[in-house]
C-alpha cells in the first residue's frame, strides 16, 4: 500500500503497474493499476469508510475491471493520458477503476517459448481478478460485484468472464499461472463492446453478411483483394453452411417466442429479419433511413473489410491463426467449418484444395477442440457449472466490419434464452469497431444495475 500516489487531474488515488502473479512469464504485460476516487482513501492509504463520491461510498462503489486486450495481442495495462485509458468518467461518478494487461498471441518467456496462446489471455484476467479479491481488505469498493468491460478481443474476454466464473475447465491453467485458487473470478456484470467471438464459426458468419462484396478494403487485416474464383466459391459454401449452423442453434426470439431461423437463401427468415431490425433501429435512432436489405447495406454503406477467409485465413496469416499456435509453433488453422468448405470445392478446384488439404488435420483432436471451447462464450452459456453474471450490456458499431453483426446478436439471444440475467443489446449507428456507445450511457447502466446500493 506504500505505492499509492495522487493524480491531481483525475482527483484520485492510484497504485500502478502491480504484477498480479508471482509466476509471471511476461511481467511487463501481467500488470494492473487501480484508481480510486479521492474520498475513499486517507492520505496514509487507509480506507475512509465514510468517504462518499456521488451516490456511492468506499464500501459499495462499483468496481470497473477494464481489460486492455486487443487483437489477442500482448497488451500492457493503460495509464492516464494514454489513448486506451477510459477511467475518467467512471472515477468522476464514484466508481473504482482497474485497468489490466495480459499476455497475447506473440508473447514469449525468457526461454523463447510462446506463452500467450489460447486461452492464456483469459487466464491472465481471471488471475488478476483473484489477486485483487485476495487484497480486497485494503482496497475500497464492492469487490463482490465487479463490472467487466472490454472491446474487440477485450469484448470477447468480457463476455467470457461473465459466463465462465469459477468454471473448473480453467483450474489447471490458473494453478500454473499462480492464481489464488481460494478466490473467485466471477463478475457481476459485463459490458461487451464489439466482441470477436465464436471463432470456429466466424468465417461462416462473415461470408453470410459480406459475401455479396467480391472485394475488401485495405486495412490492418491485409491489402485490398478481389476474390479469385476459388475464394468466391468457398465464400458461397460458407454462406450456405452458416444457414445450417444458425438453424441448428435452436434460438428463440426473446419477445415473440418464434424460432429464429434463416431461409435457404440466407436472406429470409426470422433470424435475418431480426438482424435487419437491429440495424434499422440503430439508423432510426439517429434520424436516418434504415437499409432495405443486407446486401445493399454491404455494397453501398459498409463494405467488407477482410478478405475471404477472414479469421482462419487460408494462408494462415491472421491474428486468430497465431492465437491457436502452441509453445513452439506460431500459427495454426483452427476452423473445421473452413476446412469443410475447402474440401467441398476440391473437385472444382483440385490444385487450390490440395495445397491446403493437410492444414486442418489437427483440428479434430479432442485436446484442440477443448482449447477452442475455452475461448468461446457461446459454449458456456448453457453449461450449468461455474457462475454466471447477472447483467449483460452488448454494444456494436453499425460500421463495424471486423466481424458479422449476427455474432453479437446470437450471443445476446442465447443469453436471453438461457435466462441468465438482464441483457441490453444494440447496434450503434455510424460507430466503427471500438467502444461503440453514447457518452455516459454505460455509467447510467451501471447506476441502474446497482440501484438501491448507493449512499
Amino acid at each position: 500500500m506504500k505505492g499509492w500516489s495522487f493524480n491531481q487531474a483525475l482527483e484520485c488515488w492510484c497504485i500502478e503497474d502491480v504484477v498480479y502473479t508471482e509466476k509471471a512469464d511476461v511481467p511487463q504485460a501481467q500488470r494492473l493499476s487501480v484508481f480510486v476516487p479521492k474520498a475513499y482513501l486517507s492520505e496514509t492509504g487507509e480506507i475512509a469508510k465514510s468517504g462518499a463520491c456521488g451516490i456511492y461510498t468506499a464500501q459499495n462503489a462499483p468496481v470497473i475491471f477494464e481489460n486492455n486486450a486487443a487483437g489477442y495481442m500482448e497488451m500492457t495495462n493503460t495509464h492516464p493520458g494514454e489513448e486506451r485509458f477510459f477511467g475518467a468518467p467512471y472515477l468522476a461518478q464514484g466508481m473504482v477503476y482497474v485497468t489490466c494487461g495480459c499476455r497475447g498471441r506473440s508473447s514469449k518467456n525468457a526461454q523463447g517459448e510462446y506463452v500467450g496462446k489460447a486461452p492464456m489471455t483469459l487466464v491472465d484476467f481471471k488471475t488478476a481478478i483473484r489477486f485483487l479479491r485476495h487484497n480486497r481488505a485494503t482496497l475500497p469498493g464492492d469487490w463482490s460485484k465487479l463490472v467487466s468491460v472490454g472491446f474487440s478481443a477485450g469484448g470477447a474476454m468480457s463476455a467470457l468472464l461473465a459466463v465462465t466464473g469459477d468454471h473448473p475447465d480453467y483450474d489447471p491453467y490458473l494453478r500454473a499461472n499462480g492464481a489464488y485458487m481460494e478466490e473467485s473470478d466471477a463478475v457481476y456484470a459485463a459490458q461487451i463492446y464489439c466482441p470477436i467471438i465464436d471463432l470456429e464459426h466466424a468465417d461462416m458468419a462473415y461470408e453470410w453478411q459480406f459475401g455479396a462484396d467480391p472485394e475488401n478494403e485495405t486495412s490492418y487485416a491485409g491489402p485490398a483483394e478481389t476474390m479469385t474464383p476459388f475464394k468466391k466459391t468457398v465464400s458461397q459454401r460458407l454462406r450456405r453452411m452458416y444457414v445450417e449452423y444458425v438453424n441448428r442453434l435452436g434460438l428463440i426470439h426473446p419477445q415473440t417466442g418464434e424460432k429464429l431461423e434463416l431461409g435457404e437463401d440466407g436472406r429470409s427468415g426470422a433470424f435475418y429479419e431480426m438482424t435487419m431490425r437491429r440495424l434499422g433501429d440503430a439508423a432510426r435512432l439517429c434520424g436516418e433511413l434504415p437499409p432495405t436489405n443486407l446486401d445493399d447495406d454491404v455494397l453501398h454503406r459498409r463494405r467488407r473489410m477482410k478478405a475471404c477467409t477472414a479469421f482462419d485465413r487460408l494462408d494462415e496469416q491472421s491474428g486468430e491463426n497465431e492465437l491457436f499456435g502452441n509453445s513452439v509453433q506460431n500459427t495454426a488453422h483452427f476452423s473445421l467449418s473452413v476446412a469443410k468448405a475447402v474440401q467441398s470445392v476440391a473437385e472444382e478446384f483440385p490444385e487450390e484444395a490440395a495445397a491446403l488439404a493437410d492444414g486442418w488435420a489437427h483440428c479434430g483432436d479432442e485436446a484442440f477442440q477443448k482449447r477452442l471451447r475455452l475461448l468461446n462464450p457461446l459454449a458456456y452459456i448453457r453449461d450449468a457449472r461455474g457462475k454466471k453474471a447477472a447483467h449483460y450490456r452488448i454494444r456494436v458499431g453499425a460500421d463495424d466490419a471486423d466481424t458479422a453483426f449476427s455474432v453479437s446478436m446470437t450471443l445476446a439471444v442465447m443469453l436471453q434464452n438461457a435466462n441468465l440475467g438482464t441483457v441490453d443489446d444494440a447496434l450503434v449507428w455510424r460507430q466503427p469497431h471500438c467502444e461503440a456507445d453514447v457518452p455516459g450511457q454505460i455509467q447510467d447502466w451501471i447506476h441502474h444495475i446497482f440501484e438501491g446500493q448507493g449512499a
